[in-house]
């Protein structure tokens, strides 16, 4: 006599099976989604951010920094530019700020990009963003523009021509160098976020000087693109830095940092966005209830950063 029992527990338990197995499978692509996403050698596709809300072109201060502060800030942080006195040369020279991004002069204050009317779709269509992790997430953020964004988690200066991290389409990989040489784009502004992945290196001179060569490598790619470098954010001071001993150590260093990237502006005829003293707090450091690690900003911050960037514009 056949156990109808004993068969309807059998299909039960092979239900219960496959359905704990679809579950597992489920978990599992998630867990290696995450986990491709923070990983250094994860690698991201060319795209294209959707467009931007369209925003009014009227001039509008959505943030105010006050530029004559933030670059007092930063001269007095060049520690290896004392004279024989032990003080500060006076580089930043007094008179008004200039009022337009139209065209940099001689000195370094005319470098530091000035607040702008509010930009909207148009800016971004032809604007390349490269950087770290940092970048990533500011992608994140920009998901309704037409910018390009090639950057990746772990990405420093120096692994511009070596690290592949973009495809096209396919299974081959390019470098970010490779990328622009080859994805029939023509970019009027290029904004470069470096120099987090990078605190950890022995000298500064090295940084700097990895920088200024992927910007001449950038001039010949991109002739008639005009590059900003994106100054380097602070930190908590809980932040874990690779290389770097505490959240103080790393703010100092990228303070260092940021001073010599503003001279180099100046030098090369660049542009400087003063992002750091956006978010600094009255001790220089990154707040930590905008950033869950101390390092990435959040996503209402990174959309603060954006309404920064369309505030405060060159080369329209």
């Amino acid at each position: 006599m056949l156990n109808l029992s004993s068969r309807k527990s059998k299909r039960k338990n092979s239900l219960i099976v496959v359905l704990c197995t679809a579950i597992l499978v489920v978990i599992c692509a998630f867990v290696l989604s995450v986990l491709a996403l923070f990983s250094g050698d994860s690698g991201y596709r060319f795209f294209s951010v959707k467009r931007m809300d369209k925003r009014a072109s009227a001039p509008k201060a959505i943030v105010n920094i006050d530029e004559g502060f933030a670059a007092e800030f930063i001269k007095n942080n060049l520690s290896d530019k004392k004279n024989d006195d032990g003080e500060f040369p006076v580089i930043y020279p007094t008179g008004e700020w200039l009022n337009s991004n139209t065209g940099a002069g001689g000195e370094i204050r005319d470098h530091i990009l000035k607040e702008t009317a509010m930009m909207g779709d148009d800016y971004f269509k032809n604007t390349l963003f490269l950087g770290d992790s940092r970048m990533v997430g500011l992608s994140m953020a920009f998901k309704d523009s037409e910018a390009t964004f090639y950057a990746g988690v772990g990405l420093s200066v120096n692994q511009l021509n070596t690290k592949k991290i973009i495809g096209v389409g396919s299974e081959t990989e390019y470098t970010v160098m490779e990328a622009i040489e080859n994805d029939g784009k023509t970019y009027d502004r290029i904004y470069m976020m470096f120099g987090l992945n990078e605190l950890g290196w022995g000298y500064p001179s090295v940084f700097i000087k990895s920088l200024s060569t992927a910007v001449v490598q950038l001039k010949e790619l991109c002739p008639e693109a005009q590059i900003c470098i994106i100054s380097i954010m602070p930190v908590s001071a809980g932040a874990k830095v690779s290389g770097v001993s505490d959240g103080e150590a790393a703010n100092a260093k990228i303070r260092e940092y940021n001073s010599l990237m503003l001279e180099l502006a100046a030098e090369l005829d660049l542009w400087y966005l003063d992002a750091h003293s956006l978010f600094a707090d009255e001790t220089g450091m990154l707040p930590s209830d905008i950033s869950g690690d101390g390092i990435h900003l959040g996503s209402s911050s990174n959309r603060e950063l954006i309404k920064f960037i369309a505030s405060h514009a060159f080369a329209p």
